[in-house]
């Protein structure tokens, strides 16, 4: 989800209350074109107000996943299909998630400018940057436990980082639904890619060290396809291994600037874990 900024509602010594539509509007009216996502508290609730995009749409993400795809997967798709939807579509997305049992946020209120969703909890980054070991262990079993059901079921979500999982009544929610991409690609390929995004969101919170972070992430995938077991979607996954191999031919070079750089050190660890679980035996030798 976008970075979320958090206001409050009109005093409540005004003689009336005033409606969650014209707070909004007041938000949109006084900030025309600047806002994207905000937390608002009215009449005692918390509510995320996602509003409509202005501005050129970026067409270098979707060519290039397009060119991705049909270098790995074979899979040819217009750019075109390939870019985020608008808040319309996501609203048709949690309505139909909503039908199927999902946990996703409950669409309050749309309009053509904004999308009123009621507020699930905080993102799951939090609770697993602050768990004592044994909790944040269990946290990612629920994680990944959640993923093979969701997957399970025949969905995907095109954005399955644990900043878009909350924790909600002490279940588990999925929030942040703008990606399109699962309307052209093939099921398989789409569930790989929320696998690899889930992995790679919670490879800091994996082991002590980098040996015991291989073996966790490596057991979670284990686990997700004793639940969920999906040749096509571990074929595909693997072939996205190749991209994320090539890294580790780069590693002795990358070594200096690993130890600067938190993010190199995660790009580095995902590919191994990833090497690990598709080429054991050419990690044995």
């Amino acid at each position: 989800m976008n970075r979320i900024h958090e206001i409050s509602g009109f005093p409540a010594s005004q003689d009336e209350p005033v409606s969650l539509q014209a707070l909004v509007q007041s938000r949109l009216d006084a900030a025309p074109g600047n806002l994207a996502t905000e937390k608002i508290h009215h009449q005692g609730r918390d509510f995320i107000v996602k509003y409509r995009r202005h501005g050129q749409v970026r067409h270098g993400r979707s060519w290039l996943i397009s060119a991705g795809c049909a270098l790995l997967f074979r899979c040819f798709v217009h750019p075109a299909r390939l870019r985020a939807g608008d808040i319309a579509y996501e609203a048709r997305r949690l309505a139909y998630l909503q039908q199927q049992g999902v946990r996703v946020p409950h669409v309050v209120l749309q309009t053509a400018d904004y999308l009123v969703l009621e507020f699930c909890g905080e993102d799951l980054t939090r609770r697993l940057q602050g768990a004592p070991a044994d909790e944040r262990a269990a946290l990612l079993l629920r994680i990944f436990d959640e993923l093979a059901r969701f997957h399970l079921a025949g969905d995907w979500h095109g954005g399955a980082q644990v900043r878009n999982l909350t924790l909600h009544g002490g279940q588990i929610y999925r929030i942040d639904f703008e990606e399109a991409a699962g309307d052209a690609l093939p099921l398989a390929l789409m569930q790989a890619y929320d696998l690899l995004l889930t992995l790679q969101s919670v490879v800091d919170h994996l082991g002590l060290d980098g040996m015991a972070a291989k073996d966790e992430g490596v057991a979670l995938l284990q686990r997700y396809f004793q639940q969920a077991p999906s040749p096509a979607v571990k074929q595909a996954l693997c072939r996205l291994e190749k991209v994320t191999g090539l890294l580790l031919w780069l590693a002795f070079l990358l070594r200096q600037q690993a130890q600067k750089h938190k993010d190199i050190r995660r790009a580095l660890l995902l590919a191994q874990l990833l090497r690990q679980f598709c080429q054991p035996s050419l990690v044995a030798s």
